[in-house]
């Protein structure tokens, strides 16, 4: 193509980004990965600090990989600053770029959140919504940028070609907008690597003269699909170095044009080129953005991943729950209550941790063993930087709660339950005994004895309780300030208590020893053999091992619940690999037994062994499941307590079976239904029953499992069944006549993806997982999301006694039942101080209708007004004139509020007792203990 030859069908101009997709970990591992990123930014930036040579580089809409550099190169902070600063090397706004659908959506807030953060904090920080290579975008995604101030975002995959100009407007169900760009053709963000570098041809010569000619064709077809004035070159293929001819390359082409047809710039400059271009978003997409490939298409979903290495899932899960339903909120509460010095540094890193495991090739499953292995340290990191801090929180409470109400001769201990939380029925608690303390048998023999003791709160009443288990001896390390540790034998007890706790409340108790038979009255929830029951459900084991679940409001009988199906798998961590001569199994013909334990008035578990023989593995000559057989055990633990309207199963699975898929199925039985409901980041999703008609023509096929977070539900708005299962990320309702619930436990697979072996996908060895099971009416996202995080967030309990009195934080604010209740049918997301030490509150609606919300909290709130995800301010100040607050949040809304306080309490040391002032309260206690 020569000069003259260069005719544009409109007048456009074309901005080019030069970047390069960086993929943090996948085929290879994190160190060998960052040895070509340190070579790549340290040719980058010595192009940059010659302006002659580049202008900008766009680093891949995230910050990481600037700190993965620095960490190797911390001698070159000072220029990497100013290039950031001054423009040219643009950063974040991601910290990372994580999959969308299997991290909780306060992750991606808080992803968003460090990003900028330290982007600003190194000079300023890209403001677009980088999510080219994501696995499928979540209808959240534009109000999320849109309340961080993004725009437009950038796109890919859940979108094919042709069905949409490449310029449109996405919109949330909120009403949400965000300008959205879709990347080029069939290959997406690497469209320019691949036409103009010839990324896919490494035997191919350059060729300068074709390389323009493709240029300019790549120009033609980009115009052609879309109408915006301003057209985006990208040239930013995974890990790709820069294109030492780029400037050569532009001159050029502008020469042919004889006008700056093309400029060189930034996503930035992109957005502000559009941002008055109506022709940018004329046509408007709702909703998720998950269609699957056509032939000739690469913009795969890679359904696969949300069932891959479901261990790191689950380990994720707990990690983003210990944050934001425990750590973070009681550590805010702490601050307040007991002075103590909220831990920012401490959290951040914790989160910091988190967040590098989020990438969407890491947290999805489908890299390399060394890859995963890595993960597993990043998570221990957050669990243990977490619970250290929770744990000093937990102390102080428990014995600035007792200390006024304890003697030496008891033992005290205080029960925390975490935000956001449903009420806890009966909860579970462990402390330990003094093994001198008496001891009774209910044998006249005297086979077994147990401790004697009652239970009383903190008004004097007896709490009446079930002894779940007892370790009669116990040692464990103490450790006395200024002192070295040393160990101790006590005895450990489980106990059930017949209570109720309310969502986030700290709840005090007494234990005192009793010389005679500590026993409570009341109707045992074991009916039979085989079954359970109380106020509101009766399950039921069949013969076959399965379960039936009868509502006992509604007489609604649901039977077939808790069957394994287990099928072949000969794909990798993208895909379940479907064989063509797969065998199905299913556990109801295996062998099966029953047992129950700890019956009694306040919880019963029927436990249930399923021992199935299985193929071992699968034999790829005969592309057949395999004739060796292996045996495969799974325990189902059932648990139902007192007045509890769910039933809490924990599956335990001895993995010893290679190349497989194994789901359990709940047999809802509404045939008639065709669609389902299931949770998605700060949101609640509705989805057909059944696969697309055109399947069968589409290069990437629609499979039954769609993506989950905590739970799934279908009805037919008078009955039906949820699915409560926190950390599984995989579920649907099967298009079959019993229309069954469909849960993924595992799936097994031998490779990564471009390599033979890495088997760590296999998965061996124990694998457990926790779910509940709740008849329903309707479907109430919002209720299920409580449940789930109740779930997810057992009760926990802080043993203190006088001899532990020698550090202690003195309450300085009264201490109510629930220090943060929240009426509403909305959801707890998040509750922190940030950097600047305010104090914020994110809570969201994942419905379709508007909710009144009430907040009322033992914190001296005095003023309250709404900010955005970035923490800049919405709306006016709201003075607090009763004592709740009182809003509406919209269909779908995520909303943050910042909470100003009457009284800002300073941090401060704890209280160091000395022994004087030890035998004192020593002394007062016993005489309040003599007296009551």
């Amino acid at each position: 193509m020569s000069s003259e030859n260069l005719k544009l069908e409109r007048d456009i101009r074309a901005i080019l980004v030069c970047s390069s997709h960086w993929d943090r970990e996948w085929y290879w591992h994190f160190q060998a990965y960052r040895e070509k990123l340190v070579r790549l930014l340290d040719d980058i930036t010595n192009r940059l600090s010659t302006e002659a040579d580049l202008p900008f580089f766009q680093m891949d809409g995230q910050f990481v990989p600037i700190e993965d550099y620095l960490e190797i190169r911390p001698e070159r902070r000072e220029l990497v600053e100013r290039l950031v600063r001054d423009g040219k090397l643009q950063v974040g706004p991601w910290y990372t770029l994580p999959d969308l659908f299997l991290i909780s959506g306060e992750s991606l807030v808080r992803n968003l959140h460090m990003g900028m953060l330290r982007s600003r904090h190194m000079g300023r920080t890209a403001q677009v919504g980088f999510v080219a290579d994501m696995f499928g975008h979540n209808r959240q995604m534009p109000q999320i940028f849109s309340l961080f101030g993004l725009r437009p975002a950038f796109v890919w995959r859940g979108l094919n070609a042709g069905e949409q100009p490449a310029n449109f407007a996405w919109e949330s169900p909120d009403g949400s907008r965000v300008d959205t760009y879709r990347f080029g053709s069939s290959v997406g963000y690497a469209e320019y690597a691949i036409t103009v570098r010839r990324a896919f041809e490494p035997a191919t010569a350059f060729d300068f003269s074709r390389t323009v000619d493709d240029a300019i064709g790549l120009i033609q077809s980009t115009s052609r699909r879309t109408d915006a004035k301003t057209i985006l070159l990208f040239d930013g293929g995974d890990h790709l170095e820069f294109f030492p001819e780029t400037l050569a390359l532009v001159k050029e082409i502008n020469v042919r044009a004889g006008c700056e047809l093309v400029r060189l710039g930034t996503l930035d400059d992109y957005a502000a080129a559009i941002e008055n271009d109506p022709a940018a978003r004329r046509h408007v997409l709702r909703g998720e953005l998950r269609k699957t490939a056509k032939v000739g298409e690469e913009t795969c979903l890679i359904h696969g991943v949300g069932s891959s290495r479901i261990p790191l899932k689950q380990t994720n899960h707990a990690c983003e729950t210990l944050l934001t339903l425990w750590a973070e909120p009681w550590a805010a509460m702490a601050q307040q209550c007991l002075g103590m010095a909220y831990p920012y540094r401490a959290f951040d890193l914790a989160w910091q941790y988190l967040l590098q495991n989020h990438p969407h090739d890491s947290i999805c499953g489908c890299s390399v063993d060394k890859v995963h292995d890595g993960m597993l340290y990043r998570f221990a990191q957050t669990q243990e930087l977490a619970e250290a801090h929770l744990n000093q929180i937990f102390h102080a409470f428990s014995q600035a709660t007792l200390q006024p109400r304890i003697s030496a001769d008891e033992i005290g201990f205080t029960v925390f339950t975490a935000a956001g939380t449903e009420e806890s029925n009966q909860p579970e608690v462990e402390f330990l005994l003094p093994t001198e303390w008496p001891k009774f048998t209910d044998e006249f023999f005297e086979y077994e004895r147990k401790p004697s003791f009652r239970v009383f709160d903190m008004d004097g009443h007896e709490i009446s309780y079930q002894l779940v288990s007892l370790i009669p001896k116990h040692v464990y390390p103490r450790i006395h300030r200024g002192k070295f540790p040393y160990s101790e034998a006590r005895q450990k007890v489980r106990i059930c208590l017949d209570c109720k706790l309310a969502p986030f409340s700290v709840t005090p108790f007494i234990v005192r020893r009793d010389d005679k038979p500590a026993r409570h009255k009341g109707t045992n929830l074991r009916v039979d053999t085989t079954t359970l029951r109380n106020e509101w459900l009766e399950v039921q084991v069949e013969p076959n091992g399965t379960l039936r679940l009868r509502d006992l409001q509604t007489d609604q009988v649901y039977s077939g619940l808790l069957t394994l199906e287990d099928s072949a798998d000969i794909g990798d961590g993208w895909y379940r690999g479907t064989a063509l001569q797969d065998e199905i199994y299913f556990s109801t013909g295996c062998h099966c037994s029953v047992s129950v334990r700890n019956p009694g008035p306040l919880q019963a578990r029927l436990q249930v062994d399923l021992t199935w023989e299985l193929p071992a593995s699968f034999d790829l000559n005969s592309m057949r499941r395999g004739a060796d057989r292996a045996v495969m055990r799974v325990r189902h633990e059932l648990v139902l307590r007192k007045d509890s309207r769910w039933v809490e199963i924990e599956t335990t699975v001895e993995n010893t079976i290679k190349d497989h898929r194994l789901r359990l199925l709940f047999p809802s039985g509404l045939q008639n239904v065709a669609e389902y409901t299931a949770d998605a980041p700060f949101d609640a999703v509705a989805r057909p029953i059944g696969l697309p008609e055109d399947n069968h023509l589409r290069k990437e096929l629609a499979v039954e499992g769609t993506p989950q977070q905590n739970w799934i539900a279908v009805s037919d708005g008078n009955r039906g069944l949820a699915v409560i299962a926190p950390g599984q990320y995989e579920s649907a309702v099967l298009d079959q006549a019993s229309r069954p619930i469909s849960i993924t436990l595992l799936r097994a697979f031998r490779r990564a993806f471009m390599t033979e072996g890495n088997e760590g996908g296999q998965i061996q060895g124990t694998q457990r997982f926790r779910m509940a099971l709740m008849p329903i009416g309707g479907i109430e996202p919002a209720r299920l999301q409580r449940i789930a995080q109740t779930l997810s967030s057992k009760p926990r309990a802080c043993q203190s006694e006088i001899r532990d009195f020698d550090t202690a934080y003195e309450l300085r604010s009264p201490i109510t039942n629930s220090l943060f209740e929240i009426r509403g049918n909305i959801v707890f997301s998040a509750l922190l101080y940030d950097q600047e030490g305010r104090l914020l509150l994110r809570l969201y609606n994942p419905a379709a209708s508007q909710e009144k919300v009430q907040l009322t909290t033992a914190l001296p709130v005095c003023s309250w007004q709404v900010v955005d995800l970035d923490h800049r301010v919405l709306g006016p100040e709201q003075k607090l004139e009763e004592p709740f607050i009182e809003f509406s949040l919209g269909p779908w809304k995520i909303q943050t509020l910042r909470l100003r306080l009457r009284t800002t309490v300073a941090s401060s040391p704890p209280i160091h007792l000395n022994e004087k002032v030890n035998t004192q309260r020593k002394n007062s206690y016993e005489r309040h203990a003599c007296s009551s």
